[in-house]
């Protein structure tokens, strides 16, 4: 995960916007180390946006997507279908929608025009239930229940992040993914948020999803890809 705010790379704790960690590395260099390190896709989110519900640090995302041979997707602001068809024509692989994934007439006006290969769902949850605009606010809904109709609109990616979690080092919450991947055999779960070890990555695999976002454990060290991808060439 490379996240963005004010230009920078950060990561927030538990997503609070006051509480940040600023790194001194450029957006750009850091996927270019990800990628040779092993990584299979860059996350980008940019957190300017998700606040202003609309895209701000796209000339940074542009410099990513120009630097790496891997796919980038990108998440953050995206509230329009303009928006979606920005970020893809910038060269994005995929676009992440987060609060519009509530509205479903949405979903599924962006599953008809660029397929589930094109668009993901951020699921971003705090005590049950989903969160929207930047993770500011309760978006009303049970977890279970938005995954559900974003399924029924046809999308077959979600990425859930426990907020209380993100970049809180603290592990993530295993028995709630084991859940979801029960739930909705047909979809693809990924993980993010509290990723601190290799064990986490090892535990999160024998869940069922479909891939993990590491971000914080990865500028600080406490995971290496290179070590994660060892282990996937073991079996």
């Amino acid at each position: 995960a490379i996240d963005i705010l004010d230009g920078r790379c950060v990561r927030l704790y538990q997503g609070d916007y006051g509480r940040r960690t600023v790194y001194p590395v450029e957006p750009q260099d850091v996927a270019v180390v990800f990628q040779n390190e092993g990584a299979d896709m860059i996350h980008m989110v940019d957190l300017d946006a998700a606040r202003e519900g609309r895209p701000v640090n796209t000339d940074i995302m542009k410099k990513v997507i120009d630097a790496v041979s891997i796919p980038v997707e990108i998440g953050g602001g995206a509230r329009t279908i303009d928006h979606i068809e920005f970020y893809l024509d910038m060269g994005a692989r995929r676009v992440v929608i987060g609060s519009m994934a509530l509205d479903t007439e949405f979903v599924k006006a962006a599953m008809r025009l660029f397929g589930p290969s094109k668009v993901a769902a951020g699921v971003d949850v705090r005590k049950g239930h989903v969160m929207v605009d930047g993770w500011s606010r309760d978006g009303g809904l049970p977890v279970e229940l938005v995954i559900r109709r974003l399924a029924e609109c046809g999308l077959t990616t979600i990425i859930y992040t426990d907020i209380t979690k993100d970049g809180a080092m603290t592990s993530p919450d295993f028995d709630a993914y084991r859940r979801l991947v029960t739930a909705f055999p047909t979809l693809d779960i990924v993980a993010s948020g509290g990723i601190s070890s290799v064990e986490d990555v090892v535990r999160l695999a024998s869940t069922g999803v479909a891939g993990v976002i590491i971000g914080r454990a990865l500028y600080e060290g406490r995971i290496k890809l290179t070590d994660l991808k060892e282990k996937r060439n073991a079996g």
